[in-house]
């Protein structure tokens, strides 16, 4: 009997063993299952945060893709209107020719006012519509380039996220297979087998896009035709923005032409018509300017009509007129310049009359454009004279010196000897 008993007693010894270490495997099986399943939450939100994100950047992608279509839409009408403003503009060279007549008429040939007036305006129009096709194509350039550079950009983290999302993708099906393996609650893994199957879903449908975005940004690259050279990118950029510059200042130019035509008209001012530094020479020759009908801007000059200009004050009178132009190479370019003489004089009912000579230097640029080279202030009896060489000579015979001018560095320089 008391064998038997500690036999018994012996078993239920054996069976609280195993139940305890059953017990003990199964609250480990249990904290395996959990961390596969935290395991799994992780992959599983880094795949809705890829997804997410790809998603919204293929929205950008696809806009800015539509920009630069649109860009290049604005850019192409603008450029099909650039032909026409710009032979609209050529008008104003009849309205030129029309206010020549008028001022050589002196104001009486009303027609030729009304003919130049009309023609300016057409002039005016078209050149307004050349200066808005301008800053049209100049923003589109600048927008097209721009949005380019957020193309590929967003090309760059689109791709980011879908290799982002085949990680989760990837670390997702390790958990899974794991879970399987470890004999996980079924419902566990079915679960999360249902939830893989949409994340790869997911993938292969982003990761389709990966062809389609490399064609849309060798599409884009194409349209927006910006140079693979910075440099060469800046430039072209930079000579748009110059096409408008020169539109606006033509603009700009032949606004102020009618406005002083119409002044002058109103006033019955009429006369020949004044010619000023920055213009356009004819056919960029200096021999075509009007020294005679010319706004000197700098020393005592003034502005020119017939080759005079003549003005009282309270106790004097003042007077600027013409006295010699000469044409020469000084500047040894090749070029000849313009060597222009203007006389100031004052005078005094009482006291007498005393003037000053200024010879102003100008030359015609490769743009056609007339501008100033240099001026000097003088006092000489003699205001004529010619060019020897590089230098232009006159001889005053009264003071008994030889003055020449001639260019040091870049400068109009004077300098005298005495006549022997």
């Amino acid at each position: 009997m008391k064998a038997s008993t500690t036999t018994h007693l012996g078993a239920l010894i054996l069976i609280a063993a195993v139940v305890g270490a059953l017990s003990w495997v199964a609250a480990a099986s249990a904290d395996h299952a959990a961390a596969l399943d935290a395991k799994a939450r992780e992959a599983s939100q880094q795949i809705v945060s890829s997804v997410k994100r790809a998603s919204l950047e293929s929205r950008t992608f696809a806009e800015t893709i539509k920009s630069i279509a649109s860009f290049d839409e604005s850019r192409r009408t603008a450029e099909r209107g650039r032909g026409p403003a710009i032979s609209g503009i050529r008008v104003a060279q009849e309205a030129a020719k029309e206010e020549t007549k008028y001022r050589r008429s002196g104001g009486k040939n009303k027609q030729a006012l009304k003919n130049a007036l009309a023609a300016y305006d057409r002039a005016i129009a078209s050149a307004s519509e050349l200066t808005r096709a301008e800053a049209t194509i100049t923003a589109s350039h600048k927008g097209m380039a721009m949005s380019l550079h957020r193309v590929e950009s967003s090309a760059k983290k689109i791709k980011a996220e879908i290799g982002d999302l085949n990680k989760g993708v990837v670390s997702l099906e390790r958990t899974v297979r794991s879970m399987k393996t470890q004999r996980v609650d079924p419902n566990l893994v079915a679960r999360w087998e249902r939830q893989l199957a949409k994340a790869k879903s997911d993938r292969d449908k982003i990761a389709a896009l990966n062809p389609v975005i490399d064609q849309r940004v060798q599409q884009a690259r194409k349209i927006a035709a910006i140079p693979a050279s910075p440099a060469a990118a800046k430039k072209k950029i930079a000579d748009a923005d110059a096409r408008h510059s020169s539109a606006l200042s033509k603009l700009e130019s032949l606004r102020a032409k009618r406005a002083v035509l119409a002044f002058e008209a109103s006033k019955g001012l009429a006369g020949p018509a004044v010619a000023q530094e920055g213009m356009t020479v004819m056919g960029c020759d200096i021999q075509k300017v009007d020294w005679k009908n010319f706004k000197y801007d700098d020393g005592e000059g003034g502005t020119l009509r017939n080759g005079e200009a003549a003005w009282d004050t309270d106790d004097e009178q003042r007077s600027n007129y013409f006295t010699d132009v000469a044409y020469g190479d000084l500047d040894g370019n090749g070029k000849r310049e313009a060597y222009v003489w203007v006389r100031n004089q004052i005078d005094w009912s009482e006291v007498g009359s005393m003037g000053s000579e200024n010879l102003y230097a100008y030359a015609v640029n490769a743009k056609c454009r007339l501008e100033q080279l240099g001026l000097d202030q003088f006092s000489i009896d003699v205001a004529t004279g010619k060019i020897v060489g590089n230098h232009y000579v006159v001889i005053d015979e009264m003071d008994e010196r030889r003055v020449e001018w001639f260019f040091a560095d870049g400068k109009l320089t004077r300098m005298q000897k005495p006549l022997k």
